[in-house]
């Protein structure tokens, strides 16, 4: 889903000069193209994420279409205090991007886990949470930030994930997508372990 998320920020960057990426010191390996063919549309804030969040508000005041990214908890409970009175309060259209939701960082351990995310971010005011489930999702995720940009939480995962789409879907972010029909029951998911679901579902 990184993958997925750079280029589409890439190619959103080259036709929107109001794009923006910030980072918490993270994305090595990733985001060198963006940081090359934008150098004033991104921005590294170090291991400092709650400047990093204050920085994205400031940016986005002024006009700027930003995604401030780091790790799962780092970019939200980390900066919970910034991202409700910066960015919410002031409704800032800010993207704050999360990598590796839920325990997808594994044996880094409890402070690498994100499991409280959703529950925090859904209590802020008109705060938008987007969690796709493959790299097509993401990039539906990426086209629907910039033409609506308001405040937002997009959570992505980090292991590679397979896709579960065979193309692009109809992408629409406060509405379902059926993945397949059946009559015993209803399966709903969201984000990375929608390929678990889908495998539960068969069997």
């Amino acid at each position: 889903m990184r993958d997925s998320f750079i280029s589409s920020l890439t190619s959103a960057a080259e036709v929107d000069s109001e794009v923006t990426l910030i980072t918490g010191d993270l994305g090595f390996g990733v985001f060198e193209e963006f940081a090359s063919k934008f150098p004033k549309q991104f921005f590294n804030s170090g291991v400092a994420e709650q400047s990093m969040i204050s920085m994205a508000a400031g940016m986005a005041s002024m006009g700027k279409k930003v995604f401030a990214y780091s790790i799962g908890n780092f970019s939200t409970m980390r900066c919970l205090e910034q991202i409700r009175n910066d960015i919410c309060y002031q409704k800032n259209p800010v993207t704050v991007v999360s990598v590796g939701g839920g325990y997808a960082y594994g044996n880094l351990g409890y402070s690498h886990h994100a499991i409280e995310d959703f529950s925090i971010m859904r209590t802020l005011p008109g705060m938008k949470i987007i969690s796709p489930a493959d790299r097509y999702e993401v990039q539906g995720a990426i086209s629907e930030i910039i033409k609506y940009p308001q405040p937002s939480y997009l959570r992505l995962g980090r292991n590679g994930e397979k896709d579960i789409h065979e193309g692009k879907p109809e992408f629409k972010t406060d509405k379902f997508i059926e993945i397949a029909k059946g009559k015993d029951g209803t399966i709903l998911f969201t984000g990375s372990i929608g390929l678990m679901a889908i495998a539960a579902r068969n069997e």
